[in-house]
């Protein structure tokens, strides 16, 4: 069987789902052929490290109408040239010039703005939809088969387990004194949490009077981006504001925190996810969204200062519930590892195939 897919690598993204799981699959299934078209520069290690075919078929992003176009006149000649027979679909929109099976790949949340028109997706026959998170399927208000549904989770790499104690005071001397610590990770896209963050941990402070300290990880930005004033913070000098300096050093962090305070609906929820892997309790919005995902395995909290600090509060006064928290993260981490994604991934493929 022949597969391919279009990967856009777009300098924006820090991981490239789609390109994960599928370089994975080309390890896993060397029986089978997989040809990669892609736009945009991929890391070094997607060339050397999978075994397919990979065409570089723009080297910039280009307007959406020439994509249209590209998408809907050359590829399908491509795809009848590498003599295809399934194609992994990761542009969010049905391509209805392409007659081989389809799975529609959305690794990100896609609600379309039009939903009668969003409903009118043809012919389910040929067609799946894999979805990281389920949730945004049934926000699209399609009337999608359960059958061709398949949520695939996040593809958590192995190897992230609890720090050791050494560990753990190792991280904590070089970047807090050897204190206990909160961490938030602040993007562009949830700057404006960074206050929030703050102004919570500031009331905790007052309650608690405790020497814990917080750890704020900026993600290409300064903290005068975030917070402008926050040389006047009264807390200033218990708040570690670290640059982002690559995945090694957050994920180290992150293993080595009390708690990860991940209050923004723009949170990376791989990072969440890591965290619950490294055995480190997260604290999470109270939405629909992060309910399906985190389940009992998270504290909610309202995007309001006092609640996040309840939350904080809750998590470091409760040993049982840190334990409970720990414990119901298990279930949630399995279903997210890298060898449970694959393998929901390639049902879709194998079922559209025979279907």
């Amino acid at each position: 069987m022949v597969i391919a897919a279009h990967l856009d690598f777009s300098p924006t993204l820090e991981m490239n789902i789609e390109a994960v799981l599928l370089s994975e699959l080309v390890k896993q299934y060397p029986t089978h052929q997989f040809v990669f078209f892609y736009t945009g520069n991929p890391p070094s290690s997607f060339i050397k490290n999978n075994r397919a075919c990979s065409i570089q078929v723009a080297t910039k992003a280009q307007p959406i109408y020439i994509y249209h176009i590209w998408s809907w006149f050359s590829l399908p000649r491509l795809l009848k040239k590498y003599k295809v027979d399934i194609f992994v679909n990761c542009n969010l929109l049905f391509n209805k010039y392409i007659h081989i099976p389809q799975v529609l790949f959305y690794s990100k949340q896609f609600i379309p703005q039009n939903k009668k028109r969003a409903t009118k997706i043809p012919d389910f026959k040929n067609l799946a939809i894999a979805f990281t998170e389920k949730y945004f399927i049934a926000s699209s208000n399609w009337a999608v088969p359960e059958e061709k549904l398949y949520e695939t989770g996040y593809p958590i790499a192995e190897g992230f387990a609890a720090a050791s104690w050494q560990e753990k005071l190792s991280i904590k001397t070089e970047f807090t004194a050897g204190q206990d610590f909160f961490i938030s990770i602040i993007n562009p896209q949830n700057k404006n949490q960074a206050i929030k963050v703050l102004k919570a941990f500031s009331i905790f402070k007052k309650r608690q009077k405790s020497a814990i300290e917080l750890i704020l990880v900026l993600k290409g930005m300064l903290i005068e981006e975030a917070v402008p004033e926050f040389h006047l913070y009264k807390y200033r000098q218990e708040v570690s504001v670290q640059p982002w300096i690559g995945e090694a050093q957050t994920n180290r962090l992150l293993a080595a925190a009390f708690a990860h305070i991940a209050v923004s609906n723009f949170i990376e929820v791989t990072d969440a996810l890591i965290s619950l892997s490294c055995k480190v309790p997260v604290i999470v919005l109270d939405s629909e969204r992060f309910q399906n995902l985190f389940k009992q395995a998270a504290i909610y909290c309202q995007n309001e200062e006092k609640s996040i600090a309840d939350g904080m509060m809750e998590i470091y006064k409760n040993e049982l519930l840190q334990q409970t928290l720990i414990e119901n993260s298990q279930e949630i981490t399995i279903f997210h590892t890298l060898a449970s994604s694959c393998s929901k991934l390639w049902d879709a493929i194998i079922k559209i195939k025979h279907s």
